[in-house]
Parts: structure tokens; C-alpha cells; sequence
């Protein structure tokens, strides 16, 4: 997926770096929290750009 297919980098910018931040601190819980969230919201916006074809 490239640019054109997403209109917002929200997605890389806050949940990403909530990962990120959570992997610096070394909190191992959060960092696989965030990082499923991240997933999640990833999948889902794969998903709402496709029914838009």
C-alpha cells in the first residue's frame, strides 16, 4: 500500500509511535498492546479503501 492509497498518515504517526515509545521504555505489555491496536487499525483501513474499489 502506498500513498495513494491512504489520505492520512494519523494512523502511522499515533498508534506506530505509541509502539515505538512503548518498546524504548522496555514496557513489554503495552508494546504488544499498541502493537495489535496498530494491526488493527491497519487491517481496518486496508479493508474501508477496498469496499471503496
Amino acid at each position: 500500500y502506498c500513498e495513494t492509497d491512504f489520505d492520512s498518515m494519523e494512523l502511522f504517526s499515533r498508534s506506530l509511535s505509541k509502539t515505538l515509545d512503548s518498546m524504548k521504555a522496555k514496557d513489554y505489555a503495552n508494546t504488544e498492546k499498541y502493537a495489535r491496536e496498530h494491526i488493527d487499525e491497519f487491517i481496518f483501513k486496508i479493508k474501508e479503501e477496498l469496499l471503496k474499489l
